[in-house]
Order: C-alpha cells, then structure tokens, then sequence
C-alpha cells in the first residue's frame, strides 16, 4: 500500500465524493471508516486548503456550491487516477515475488500444490506439464513480420520492450545466452502493456506463447531462430504425503500429460 501524505488528501477526496453522492454528511458517515465529525473535518480542510465553499448546508441536507461542481470532476479523477496507480503498485509487488511466494507457501505446507516455472526454486516435487515458448511480437507492417522465423539478433537491431518481472528475467536471459544485447526503449512489468505498445509500433518484444492466445490487439507473432522456451510444471511437497484429492490431480495431470 502507498501510505504518505498523497493517501490522506486522497481520503478528503472520497469522503467530499461520498457527500456529494449521499447528500449529506450523516448518511456518508454511515459508511464504514468514517464518522460525522471525521467527515466533517476532512470537508472543512479540503475548503481551506482550495478557499472555497465546497457545499450549501440546509437542514434537509447538502448540496454543491458552484465551486464544488466545478472541482468535482477533478476531484472524482485523481480519486481515480490512484486507484490505477496503487493497483500497479500492487501489480508490481505481486509479479516480483509472486512465483517465489507460491513456492514457499507450498514449501511450508500452506497451500497443497501450484503451477510454477521449472525448475522450482525450493526442494520441491515437481511434474512437468508443458514448454510454453517465446515468440516475437511485432506490430502490424513491420519488415521482419515478412519471416516465418526471425533471427533473434534481428530483434537487438529494433528498439526493444522487455517485459521486466524481478531479477531472474527470462528475456534477457534469452539475449544473454546467445552473446546479444537489445536495445532496450522501454522496461515494463506487465505482458499487456508491452503487447499495447507493440501495437502502438513504438518497438518489438518477446512474450510467451501461452499468453498471446485470443489477444485483443493488433499484433503480429512469429518464432525466433532459437527457439526460446521456458517449461511450466506442477509443484508440491511430496507425492505420498499429500492429500487424495491433491493425489489424484496430479495422477489426473500425468494422465493427461502422457
């Protein structure tokens, strides 16, 4: 969570867009974390901070100055601009150690199993299920889009979108492998967001095939000479210690691999 300065400005923000969605400074203190008094400060601090009258107060209720309307739009939109900016804080803190996290929990016997990259990072059982490779990703138009499969070193000629997920990345491990260096334009935590940007033409990436299955852009994929893979399995403790209903997924999963 972000918490500073910024997160309690935001907290007037909500409570002066729960006033004005409820009418009244009772009813918005009716809503849980807040009370009437607390409601009623953080009203009061948001019109000396802005020296403005934000609302008309009557016994039947309140309602916007001209002021406050004028403000409510702008208020309503940094109210959602955070929510974007701690959902990728969140989104970041979770994909940097969200596979290490799953292992661990398995490791410690809070969850039974879960689908990981191999090879597992803890001591850890695991069965292999499938190779997800890498493709390129171009946008629509490009030059190299005229191969069926493209030299990797091709791409380190093209301004480069790594999609960067902890110290351990996949992609500049391909690169590094190989004796390449890419030309990185931009680093990014989200596979959606680079494919946004492939699409924008504003430069090449290369994400894993499982991902780029019924994607909504206008986006290109081939192969890489290489042919860059990464393999996904099913980790757990222990087979013989594990629950039946765990026992017979995996069995379900052998079945199914083989």
């Amino acid at each position: 969570m972000i918490e500073n300065d910024m997160d309690i400005n935001i907290q007037k923000y909500k409570a002066f867009l729960k006033v004005v969605e409820l009418e009244s400074f009772t009813r918005a203190a009716e809503k849980p974390f807040y009370s009437q008094s607390g409601i009623s400060r953080m009203i009061s601090d948001l019109e000396k901070e802005w020296s403005v009258t934000l609302f008309e107060r009557s016994r039947t209720g309140v309602r916007l100055t001209s002021d406050g309307i004028k403000i409510l739009p702008f208020a309503r939109n940094v109210c959602e601009e955070y929510q974007k900016l701690q959902a990728e804080v969140d989104a970041l803190n979770g994909l940097q150690s969200g596979i290490i996290r799953i292992e661990s929990w398995i490791a410690e016997g809070r969850v039974d199993c879960g689908f990981t990259r191999l090879p597992a990072s803890f001591a850890l059982e695991t069965l292999f299920l499938e190779k997800d490779e890498y493709l390129a990703v171009l946008p629509e138009g490009h030059a190299l889009s005229e191969h069926d499969v493209i030299p990797l070193a091709s791409l380190c000629q093209e301004p480069f979108i790594l999609p960067e997920k902890g110290k351990n990345n996949e992609i500049s491990e391909v690169f590094r492998v190989a004796g390449l260096i890419p030309r990185v334009k931009f680093t990014l935590w989200d596979d959606y967001a680079v494919m946004t940007m492939v699409e924008k033409n504003l430069g090449v990436g290369i994400l894993p095939s499982l991902i780029l299955r019924k994607v909504p852009y206008s986006i290109i994929t081939r192969k890489i000479d290489v042919s860059p893979c990464r393999e996904i399995g099913l980790a757990f403790r222990n087979r013989k210690s594990v629950s039946r209903a765990v026992q017979q997924f995996i069995e379900y999963l052998d079945y199914r691999h083989n």
